[in-house]
């Protein structure tokens, strides 16, 4: 059977630069008159923007899957031969997470979308007799002190509203279940969106 893989691609957040601090000029300022000192007041203003940046991911953990980051950021997620049993055509179960470090100075949210809703075969419709050409995971989000998952028997999406600033790693776990029927040989993918975006 061909080797099925799995793709994580991971979209560029909404970036804005923060302004910087800068002196807004001398104001004039009081002057006292007694034992014959001057003086004025100078008084600095900024502004930082809204901003969330999500760094370079990096592989946590990867059973019966091997993870691979680009220069850009992207993850593949290539399956191994360990991932099917090769007597039986039946999988075997897959862990892997990834951590990604994030900063977002203000509230913000993170959706997560899975575009085909589980891992697909497309030269295949439906069923092949006893065989089957998808195979369902979960994918579960842990960020800011909180967790969610969904899975794509019954949810290809997820939106996370974070009300407050938050840095750190957010910790992205996919596991695929092992056991049940037969994968039809071909190719299994999927593309999973991960955006993050300041809400204020």
């Amino acid at each position: 059977m061909a080797k099925p893989s799995i793709l994580l691609a991971i979209v560029a957040p909404l970036l804005l630069l923060p302004a910087p601090v800068a002196a807004q000029g001398v104001t004039g300022g009081t002057t006292s008159e007694s034992d014959g000192v001057g003086g004025r007041d100078l008084s600095f203003e900024g502004s930082v923007a809204p901003a969330c940046v999500m760094r370079q991911p990096n592989p946590v953990r990867q059973n019966n899957a091997t993870v691979t980051v680009g220069t850009t950021g992207d993850v593949n997620v290539d399956l191994q031969s360990g991932f099917l049993d090769r007597t039986t055509g039946v999988p075997n179960a897959v862990d892997v997470a990834i951590s990604f470090p994030i900063t977002c100075n203000t509230a913000h949210s993170i959706h997560v979308e899975s575009q085909r809703g589980g891992l697909v075969n497309p030269a295949v419709t439906g069923t092949d007799g006893p065989f089957r050409s998808r195979l369902d995971f979960t994918l579960e989000l842990r960020w800011a002190g909180g967790t969610q998952t969904f899975d794509t028997t019954s949810a290809r999406m997820m939106d996370v509203a974070i009300p407050n600033a938050a840095t750190g790693s957010a910790d992205v776990r996919i596991a695929i279940p092992g056991g049940g029927t037969p994968l039809v040989a071909g190719i299994y993918s999927d593309t999973i969106i991960i955006q993050i975006e300041a809400t204020s």
